[in-house]
């Protein structure tokens, strides 16, 4: 999201949000953003739950959508996990206070409306029609227990960096709710499009039985296998969704998954190779779904090992990739060269950052740094269609520079328990996606506050001063100020190198209508519906 603000003489504030614009009205000093192949028929019998009769035979309204992932969700709870498949698999069974739509333009969810009181408040009015899926109401009290248990340190929170410039939650009644910030914060609507709101009450069955109040309410889980949600009855959408029922069948071979996605047994492929796309677009029944997302594909190091925790040794990996190398055979053109933790179309980005490869500046600052013969590491990445093949490319690119990678590409799981939760790697390839602010991911991986500053612990105040200066502003000039000099330093010293990013294809049946693929890389599946 990049927050363009003007004021008029009505006290309107007009905000564009990639390309969408939303006009927003607003009292006395008010500020607002919004913004591997299947060889075998009882794999399926036992991972798809096949029914006697073929998905396309079964009517609408008892229709159960069929999706894959590619590995189990580590956590249930929609606050405590590590990486996209859990909230993937999860999203549907919860409701939060406002939503992005489908153009990433923020909109009513549990909250009908609401308004800046000033710079550091903001009040929320509640619907009065959603319901947990207990059957209790959700009412203002549950925002609150819902912020203040992500704001809890001890809870660890992926969010919690999020939100952290909440100060205060105070409710009046069962509808209202104000929010009062320790300082303004720029993004925060944004974030709380992504904190689910919970039952308190039902903390101790959240992370493997979920209670929401989203559209869909958990009904069975199965480890490695499935997940499967039900409609929920007395959801304030309820007649919009047509489909009985979601199942998230875990597939970490792509090759699993595409066959079964070709043979009618799952409606949605939800992650294709890039490399199948044309073939996939010959398919008969099948519709190519193609999102150009806020991504980036980047290297991380564990900053507190050697020989990475030398800036010299970071830049020259930056320094030895060909871009343009992963763009093409990964991605099939279909994504462009990242040289920074913003986009190239980014007004924060700076021209001066676009670095082609340099061999030979990158040998010299290896042999600068007591290296030039090179060095052997280990690099880790998750085996997926995507960072699977960025691993061997970069597997290449640094032996031209006497970097001996062992390369390691677990399942997404297993990638996620050792990479992210574990700590335990010197290099990593990695996926993210954001909103299109500069806040994220800076914020996220580098200041010590961040929800992922832990797996890479990087070191510079003078950075972290000027992430907090950026966000802490609501107008365009201020924060290009404070996240040019940032991202200057970042380019610098890389602790993260960026990659690229990427267009990402879905594939689904040609009789689903209503399937959401957004720029954040997050699904809606609550208006799907299926035609003859």
């Amino acid at each position: 999201m990049f927050e363009d603000i003007q004021e008029s003489d009505s006290q309107q504030k007009v905000v564009h949000v990639w390309g969408a614009t939303q006009k927003i009205e607003g009292g006395k000093g008010m500020k607002r953003i919004l913004s591997l192949i299947v060889c075998f028929a009882v794999l399926f019998s036992t991972s798809l739950g096949l029914f006697s009769t073929s998905l396309a035979e079964q009517g609408n309204a008892n229709r159960i959508l069929q999706v894959s992932l590619e590995g189990s969700p580590d956590s249930l709870d929609p606050h405590v996990f590590s990486g996209s498949l859990s909230m993937w698999s999860t999203s549907m069974m919860h409701d939060f206070l406002i939503k992005f739509d489908d153009q990433l333009n923020i909109v009513p969810g549990l909250a009908k409306s609401w308004e800046y009181i000033s710079d550091t408040e903001i009040k929320f009015i509640l619907r009065d029609d959603a319901f947990f899926h207990n059957g209790r109401k959700v009412v203002a009290e549950d925002i609150k227990n819902t912020y203040e248990r992500v704001l809890d340190e001890q809870v660890g929170s992926r969010y919690r960096a999020h939100i952290l410039a909440i100060e205060s939650i105070e409710t009046n009644g069962e509808s209202e709710v104000i929010l009062k910030l320790s300082y303004p914060y720029s993004p925060l609507l944004a974030r709380l499009t992504q904190v689910a709101i919970i039952p308190i009450e039902e903390l101790d069955k959240i992370a493997n039985e979920p209670v929401g109040c989203g559209p869909f309410k958990f009904s069975e889980y199965e480890f490695d296998q499935y997940i499967e949600m039900v409609k929920f009855e007395e959801h304030y959408d309820a007649e919009n969704v047509k489909i009985s029922g979601i199942r998230f069948t875990f597939l970490p071979e792509y090759n699993a998954a595409r066959t079964a996605f070709l043979a009618g047994d799952l409606d949605i492929l939800l992650w294709a190779d890039p490399a199948d796309i044309p073939n996939l677009r010959n398919q008969e029944n099948a519709t190519v779904v193609e999102t150009e997302l806020l991504a980036l594909y980047y290297i991380g190091f564990d900053l507190t090992r050697a020989p990475f925790d030398d800036a010299r040794i970071r830049k020259a990996i930056y320094l030895a990739l060909d871009r343009q190398q992963y763009v093409d055979q990964v991605l099939q053109k279909n994504g462009k060269p990242m040289y920074a933790l913003v986009d190239p179309l980014s007004p924060y980005y700076d021209e001066k950052w676009t670095t082609q490869q340099r061999i030979d500046e990158a040998k010299k600052l290896l042999a600068d740094a007591g290296f030039p013969d090179g060095f052997t590491t280990t690099v880790v990445t998750p085996n997926t269609p995507v960072e699977g093949p960025v691993g061997e490319i970069l597997q290449s690119q640094l032996a031209a520079i006497g970097i001996n990678v062992k390369l390691e590409k677990p399942d997404v799981a297993t990638y996620l328990d050792q990479v992210f939760t574990r700590n335990d790697f010197e290099v990593m390839i990695c996926g993210t996606t954001g909103f299109g602010d500069p806040d994220d991911p800076s914020y996220t991986f580098l200041h010590p506050d961040g929800s992922n500053y832990k797996n890479f612990k990087y070191q510079n105040q003078e950075v972290w001063d000027l992430l907090e200066k950026g966000r802490s502003n609501y107008t365009e000039e201020d924060r290009k100020q404070y996240y040019s000099e940032a991202f200057q330093i970042v380019y610098d010293e890389a602790p993260i190198i960026p990659i690229m990013n990427e267009t990402r294809y879905s594939v689904i049946h040609n009789d689903i209508k209503g399937f959401v693929a957004r720029q954040n890389l997050t699904y809606d599946f609550s208006h799907i519906t299926f035609t003859d």
